[in-house]
């Protein structure tokens, strides 16, 4: 059937076949693959990337010159949210959104120039600020517990300890919410590959660090309930489900050339349904 030309079409993938996924993907990949785009495209989550994309912007004008402000090209040109090849994840289109909401919010203010230029109210810049503050204090205090006593002292620990959190969370966000829905134990959250990957790959960076007192700190970091663990642990959980709406895939294969040339593609009636 021929669509008209003033018709919206939606295409829902429900399966995907084709050389390349034949090859390349197995199973849990699919799927990954699958709930990536529905993080990315789908209504529901919209406006959570919509609020993503503004609090990111605040940020970057909260850092640049006060007096200055940035241009839409200029915040463009930062890779506020980009690849790990540099490639920028958000259009302009979508900066300029996301600026026209902050400025109707009065949390942005636009001088006339051309092209105009953006800068944060002074108290959107000490809040953002503030918050920062609030972060690294309470770092500081979490680091401080799990590495007291440590041979280099506990404050060196706080930029390795940060990156393995990193690091694991980018890759078992959605295993650490099964886990504090009590659907997986923290033993068999750490038992997973990543996370010893994490762990030799902090060794490799940072060679100072003991191994057995830094592997029993992330093990108490994540059996804990200490207030300020948890804390920390829902927002990088938060921060892996923001990822996927920004469309930060750390496979890299989001609805690529590479994944889906030459392939046969299915609507699968349930995605449908939902959609």
């Amino acid at each position: 059937m021929k669509p008209e030309s003033n018709t919206e079409v939606i295409l829902v993938v429900g399966a995907v076949t084709g050389p390349q996924l034949e090859e390349g993907l197995d199973v849990a990949s699919r799927r990954q693959l699958l709930f990536s785009a529905r993080m990315r495209f789908s209504p529901e989550t919209q406006c959570i990337r919509q609020e993503a994309v503004d609090r990111i912007i605040e940020q970057n004008l909260a850092l640049s010159d006060a007096d200055a402000g940035l241009s839409v090209l200029e915040i463009q040109e930062q890779r506020v949210v980009a690849m790990p090849d540099g490639a920028a994840v958000l259009p302009r289109e979508e900066i300029q959104a996301g600026l026209a909401r902050l400025a109707a919010a009065g949390r942005v203010a636009v001088d006339a120039e051309d092209p105009p230029r953006y800068k944060v109210e002074d108290r959107v810049r000490a809040e953002v600020w503030g918050v920062q503050a609030t972060c690294e204090e309470r770092l500081a205090l979490i680091v401080g517990r799990l590495f007291r006593g440590a041979e280099k002292g506990a404050a060196t620990y706080k930029k390795p300890f940060m990156e393995c959190l990193c690091f694991i969370f980018s890759r078992l966000g959605e295993a650490y919410v099964r886990q504090i829905q009590h659907e997986i134990t923290a033993d068999e959250l750490l038992n997973q590959p990543h996370v010893a990957r994490a762990f030799k790959a902090i060794k490799a960076s940072y060679p100072f660090v003991d191994e057995r007192h830094f592997q029993s700190a992330v093990v108490a970091f994540f059996a804990d309930h200490d207030p300020a663990f948890a804390a920390l642990k829902w927002n990088l959980a938060q921060n892996y489900f923001v990822a996927k709406c920004l469309g930060l895939d750390p496979s890299g294969r989001l609805l690529s050339k590479e994944v889906f040339g030459d392939a046969d593609v299915y609507l699968d009636t349930n995605v449908l349904i939902e959609a």
